[in-house]
């Protein structure tokens, strides 16, 4: 009998964000050895359970959702009843540590920290701090993507011990050109002579778009800003006001033939990100996968 890993997250593809992305690339590489399935929010009120290219995927209904969290009351039902050997819980997810708490599953426990978790000093303290110290004690390894997110994050130093790096992967033809794509890249191209600068990630403020567009008037670029969330109005007003919207083009969440050929038609990729809320992007593996330089944020926990 194969061992069974039940793989929590907070969302699964086709939702798009890099935690579900390397939860995607875990479940499906993982099939040839074990029995891999997925916890994860469903984005409407109804529990689906369907399988999406080979992996089981159990979506719990959601009341309703705040910021980037999916409030789930079944989730910690679903825990307990979607038995494994083996649980890989991905931080940061409020909503599995705190079901994890409530439904005490028998499971060993792999809790992989994609990123540190930056909230207000009292609202951590308060609510978050208790439920991921009591996850940290009770897991039996704590994976990092990276030596530097061991080394820094506060909350890892008495369990540093436990801590096994598992750098980011991808199947590094997922974003290479295909006959049908070809042509939308020389297209992308023949728009304007000047270098393409592309930047892919949710718009929220430790992405640090703004760092990008208050660049753009000292640079001679276009630029094409990929991804939708609550600063996408107001980014735009500001390229209005910094007089760079002719060169600035907001594509929102473009369609995964469309960001394949923007990846391999970009002259080089930025990622501004200006907290320790960004770890290390898998938007960085993606634009490398297509050849693409990358300019990032010298940050402590992405190195």
């Amino acid at each position: 009998m194969r061992p069974r890993v039940l793989h929590v997250g907070k969302f699964y593809p086709p939702s798009r964000g890099g935690m579900e992305k390397v939860l995607q690339v875990l479940a499906e590489g993982e099939q040839r050895l074990v029995d891999s399935r997925v916890l994860v929010a469903n984005e409407g009120r109804r529990t689906i359970h369907e399988t999406v290219d080979g992996v089981p995927v159990t979506r719990a209904g959601a009341l309703k959702q705040v910021g980037a969290v999916a409030l789930c009351p079944t989730f910690p039902y679903w825990m307990r009843r979607l038995d494994a050997d083996v649980m890989v819980v991905h931080e940061p997810n409020p909503v599995s540590i705190v079901a994890h708490a409530i439904a005490r599953p028998r499971a060993r426990l792999v809790f992989f920290v994609h990123a540190e978790v930056v909230r207000p000093a009292w609202r951590y303290r308060a609510f978050y701090r208790p439920f991921l110290r009591r996850m940290l004690k009770r897991a039996d390894r704590i994976i990092v993507t990276s030596p530097r997110t061991a080394e820094v994050a506060a909350e890892l130093q008495p369990f540093r011990h436990k801590c096994v790096v598992v750098p980011l992967a991808l199947d590094a033809s997922q974003h290479a050109i295909t006959p049908a794509i070809a042509p939308r890249v020389a297209e992308i191209r023949a728009e304007s002579p000047d270098p393409l600068i592309l930047f892919v990630g949710r718009l929220v403020p430790y992405k640090g778009v703004e760092v990008l567009l208050r660049a753009m008037p000292s640079v001679r670029a276009r630029a094409v800003i990929v991804g939708d969330g609550p600063l996408a109005g107001a980014l735009q007003q500001l390229a209005q006001e910094l007089g760079v919207s002719g060169r600035v083009r907001f594509a929102g969440n473009a369609a995964p033939d469309e960001l394949t050929a923007l990846y391999n038609a970009c002259d080089l990729f930025v990622l501004p990100s200006v907290t320790r809320q960004e770890a290390f992007g898998m938007v960085q593996l993606e634009a490398m996968s297509c050849g693409k330089p990358v300019i990032s944020t010298d940050l402590p926990s992405d190195r």
